[in-house]
C-alpha cells in the first residue's frame, strides 16, 4: 500500500504512525515544493522541508523492525495547472459563496498576495482566447467538486464567480474547460528545477526511491525524463554541457547558486525508476508504450475523471492495472480511495466496496492523498486501508479455483502483450515461462513460499504478476531494491549483500526466518539467475527446505 500527503512529514511521529498503521511508500509532492519560486527570483532553490521529510522516513523505517522497508515517491508536477493561495491564507484553504468573486493570475510567478496559478502563456493566451470567443468558460478546482465561471481576463489575470458553493484549496489542479490546451513541452520548467536540483541526485545517492511523473502523455514524456537525467548527470559530473540551450543555462545557474549540488552528483549509481502517472485520455491510448518504458504506473482516477466520461474510468482502471500487472509493472490506485476519512472517523461503505475491487483488480498499492495530508485521522485511514485490503486478499485467496486455467489464460495473456510489444523471442520470454512454472509448482506442491533470489528485482515483481497463493519472499543486495520492491503489493524483501550469489541466498533465507517471513523448516521454491545471465533473466528453479540452526 502507498500513503502519499503533503502534511508535516519532517514530524517524527506522524511518519511513525502511518509506518506501524501500513505505510510501505510515502509519497512527497512536488508540487508544493518552493523550489522553482526561489530559482526564478535567483535563489538557491529551497527544499529543506521535503529533505527533513525523506530523512524522517529513513529514520522512523530503520527502527520499524526487522527487514521493514518504505520506499519514498517523489512526485513531479508535470504539465497540470496548480492553484496557490494568498499567503497567510488557512491550511483548509478558502471557501466560497455563491455570488463571490475572485481574481485569478495565470503566472509562474505570484506575488505573496495573489491568488494565482501556474499557468504558462500560451496556456493565459488560450485562456483568452476563449473567453472572448465563447463569452465565459468554467474553470474546475482539485477534483471538480468547486467550478468557477471566468467572463473576464485583464492581463494575466482572470476575474471568476461563483454561482454555488465551494472551496479553494492550494496546490489542487485547475483546469480550464473546453479551452484548446496549448501543446507543452513534457517537462516543465518547474520540473526541470525539481528534478535537477532535487529529485535526480536524491534518487541517484538513495535518498528517494521512485520519481513519479504527472500526466505523462506517451511514452516520449518518460524519455524526454530520462534524456534530461543523463543530461544533468554528465553536467555536474563531468561539466559536460547539454545541447540544449535551455537545459545549459538552467545547469549552469543551479551550479552557481548551488555550490554544494555537483557533490551530490558525484556518488554512484542508481538507476532512475520512473512511475508514469495516467491522468490524459492521451495516456490511456498510448498505454502500451508507456508500460514498456516506465517501472511503474499510477491510476490517477480524479484526473481521468476531468478528461473522460465518468463512466469510463472504472473501465480504464481495470484494464490498465491488469495490463501493468501482466507486464510485471506494480499498479497503483488513486483519488479519493477513502474520501470521507478526511473527516469523518470511518468511510463510508462505498469506499469501503472501492478499495476492496481495486484489489481485487489486481493493485498493487492504494495510494491515500487529502486523507494523510489534510484529514485529523490520518493515521486511522491508512489502518483501515490496510484493513479493507487484506480482506480483500484473504476472501480472492479463499475463492479461487480453476487455478490451472487461471495461469493459461495468464500465460496467453503476457504472450499476447509481449507480440503487441513487436518482441523477439528473447530472455523476457524465458523469464515469463519460468516465473510461471515456479508458481505452477510452489502451488501445486503446497510449498511455503516462493524465493526470488534478484539483483534488481525484476524477478519478483514477475513472480507477483500471477497472484501466486503462496508468499513471496525477495532476497536482494540493498536497501535501494528492497525498497523499489514495497510498490508490490505481494512481495517481502530481505536484503542479503553477499558478493557471492549462493552465500547471499543462504544469508537471506537466514534473515527472513528471523524477521518472520518464512518459518523454520519452510519447504520453498526458489528461482533466481546464474552469475552469467543478464539482468533481468532467470533460469534456475530448486525446490528446499529452509534449515537454520540459530533461527
Amino acid at each position: 500500500m502507498v500513503s502519499g500527503g503533503t502534511r508535516a512529514q519532517d514530524a517524527v511521529d506522524y511518519v511513525a504512525g502511518l509506518v506501524a498503521a501500513g505505510m510501505d511508500v510515502a509519497r512527497l509532492n512536488l508540487s508544493h515544493a518552493r523550489g522553482v519560486r526561489d530559482y526564478l527570483a535567483g535563489r538557491a532553490p529551497d527544499y529543506g522541508r521535503e529533505m527533513a521529510s525523506m530523512q524522517a522516513v529513513r529514520r522512523v523505517a530503520e527502527t520499524a523492525g526487522r527487514e521493514r522497508h518504505v520506499g519514498i515517491l517523489l512526485d513531479l508536477q508535470g504539465v497540470k495547472i496548480r492553484l496557490t493561495l494568498p499567503e497567510g491564507q488557512p491550511p483548509g484553504g478558502v471557501r466560497v459563496a455563491a455570488g463571490d468573486e475572485f481574481a485569478l493570475r495565470l503566472t509562474m510567478d505570484p506575488g505573496p498576495g495573489d491568488l494565482s496559478c501556474d499557468a504558462s502563456p500560451a496556456m493565459l493566451e488560450a485562456v483568452r482566447t476563449a473567453v472572448a470567443g465563447r463569452g465565459s468558460i468554467e474553470v474546475a478546482f482539485g477534483d471538480g467538486d468547486t467550478v468557477l465561471v471566468c467572463d473576464r481576463v485583464d492581463g494575466d489575470t482572470a476575474v471568476l464567480h461563483a454561482s454555488r458553493p465551494g472551496i479553494l484549496r492550494s496546490r489542487k489542479r485547475v483546469a480550464f474547460r473546453d479551452v484548446d490546451h496549448p501543446e507543452e513541452p513534457p517537462l516543465p520548467l518547474r520540473d526541470r528545477v525539481d528534478l535537477a536540483a532535487l529529485a535526480l541526485p536524491c534518487v541517484l545517492r538513495g535518498e528517494a526511491d521512485f520519481i513519479a511523473l504527472s500526466a505523462t502523455r506517451s511514452v516520449e514524456d518518460i524519455r524526454a525524463l530520462r534524456r534530461f537525467g543523463r543530461a544533468a548527470i554528465a553536467f555536474f559530473r563531468n561539466g559536460e554541457e547539454p545541447a540544449d540551450t535551455e537545459n545549459a543555462e538552467l545547469f549552469r545557474r543551479l551550479d552557481a547558486l548551488c555550490p554544494d549540488l555537483a557533490a551530490r552528483y558525484a556518488e554512484n549509481p542508481g538507476r532512475i525508476r520512473v512511475i508514469a502517472k495516467l491522468e490524459t485520455r492521451a495516456a490511456t491510448r498510448n498505454l502500451d508504450g508507456i508500460l514498456a518504458e516506465s517501472h511503474a504506473i499510477m491510476v490517477s482516477r480524479g484526473d481521468l475523471g476531468m478528461q473522460c466520461p465518468l463512466e469510463d474510468v472504472p473501465r480504464l482502471q481495470k484494464d490498465i492495472v491488469r495490463r501493468a500487472r501482466l507486464l510485471g509493472r506494480p499498479a497503483i490506485v488513486t483519488t479519493q480511495m477513502l474520501g470521507s476519512m478526511e473527516y469523518a472517523s470511518s468511510p463510508t461503505r462505498a469506499e469501503a466496496a472501492d478499495v476492496f475491487n481495486a484489489v481485487l483488480d489486481g493493485a498493487d498499492a492504494l495510494m491515500l492523498s487529502a486523507e494523510t495530508a489534510l484529514g485529523t485521522r490520518p493515521h486511522a485511514a491508512v489502518r483501515m486501508l490496510r484493513t479493507i485490503a487484506s480482506a480483500a486478499v484473504e476472501w480472492e485467496n479463499q475463492r479461487r479455483t480453476g487455478r490451472g486455467v487461471q495461469l493459461d489464460t495468464l500465460r496467453q495473456q503476457i504472450e499476447a502483450l509481449r507480440a503487441a510489444q513487436q518482441r523477439t523471442p528473447g530472455w523476457a520470454d524465458v523469464t515469463d515461462c519460468l516465473t510461471l512454472e515456479a508458481v505452477r509448482i510452489a502451488e501445486g506442491l503446497g510449498l511455503d513460499a516462493i524465493v526470488a533470489a534478484t539483483r534488481s528485482g525484476q524477478t519478483a515483481r514477475h513472480v507477483a504478476r500471477f497472484d501466486p497463493l503462496v508468499p513471496v519472499v525477495a532476497i536482494v543486495p540493498s536497501g535501494r531494491t528492497a525498497r523499489q520492491l514495497a510498490l508490490v503489493g505481494s512481495v517481502r524483501a530481505v536484503v542479503s549483500p553477499a558478493e557471492d550469489a549462493e552465500q547471499s541466498l543462504e544469508e537471506g533465507l537466514v534473515r527472513a526466518v528471523q524477521a518472520g517471513l518464512l518459518p523454520e523448516g519452510a519447504r520453498v521454491m526458489i528461482i533466481a539467475a546464474r552469475e552469467d545471465d543478464p539482468a533481468g533473466a532467470s533460469t534456475i528453479l530448486s525446490v528446499r527446505r529452509v534449515r537454520v540452526e540459530s533461527a
